[in-house]
């Protein structure tokens, strides 16, 4: 749940470049919306798509920091 926070606070942030508060609002977005790849109702499947989505957010984001000037 931490990092669903912090993805949040991401796309809020206005010094973050755009590509970063996309990403990030989209992962948030997928979190909340209630139709998954694989439901919730089913446990601990249901939430590894959540899982795996949140990680390749995280990860896009952390390669895009990387690369931008902007960020340092």
């Amino acid at each position: 749940m931490n990092r669903g926070v912090r993805l949040a606070e991401a796309a809020r942030n206005k010094n973050h470049p755009k590509a970063i508060r996309v990403a990030a609002a989209l992962g948030v977005l997928y979190l909340l919306f209630p139709f998954d790849f694989l439901p919730d109702l089913m446990p601990f499947v249901g939430w590894i798509d959540d899982l795996l989505v949140v990680l390749g957010v995280v990860g896009y984001i952390l390669n895009l920091r990387k690369k931008s000037p902007e960020t340092r």
